[in-house]
């Protein structure tokens, strides 16, 4: 079971261009995101090292 800190659902882009949408941190600090192609793996990643990799994506 994941216990969430916080809902992001958020876009963000890394520095190829690369869009994810961020779902949610859980407690123990992870982000876990998706990237939006056609890979339908979720990953996750430190915040702290998510927010060095991924600008917000502005609409």
């Amino acid at each position: 079971m994941i216990h969430l800190k916080r809902r992001i659902e958020r876009f963000y882009t890394d520095e190829d261009g690369e869009l994810v949408f961020a779902l949610y941190e859980d407690i123990d600090g992870y982000v876990h995101y998706r990237y939006c192609t056609f890979d339908t793996d979720k990953y996750s990643m430190l915040s702290v090292l998510f927010d060095k990799e991924f600008q917000e994506e502005q609409s």
